[in-house]
């Protein structure tokens, strides 16, 4: 009995780790621009079959757009 106990905590650590590091992952995504994506077309890359949209939406449930930074256009995925 003690072993299912023990197996037990292992399995919860070990499922722990794997999520803090979905959300860390996450957090990188969204609420941020991506100029490392390259420029985007406003109306273009924003709507839902987009570029900017589709790369967001894998890790922030809301999206993103693209949004116009300094004299060009970059996206950002949403909070």
């Amino acid at each position: 009995m003690a072993k299912v106990g023990v197996i037990s905590w292992v399995v919860f650590i070990v499922f722990l780790a794997f999520y803090s590091g979905s959300l860390n992952t996450n957090a990188q995504l969204c609420c941020i621009n991506h100029p490392e994506w390259g420029a985007c077309k406003p109306g273009v890359d924003d709507a839902t079959d987009g570029r900017c949209w589709l790369k967001c939406i894998g890790g922030c449930e809301k999206g993103g757009i693209c949004k116009r930074v300094g004299k060009k256009h970059v996206c950002h995925c949403y909070c």
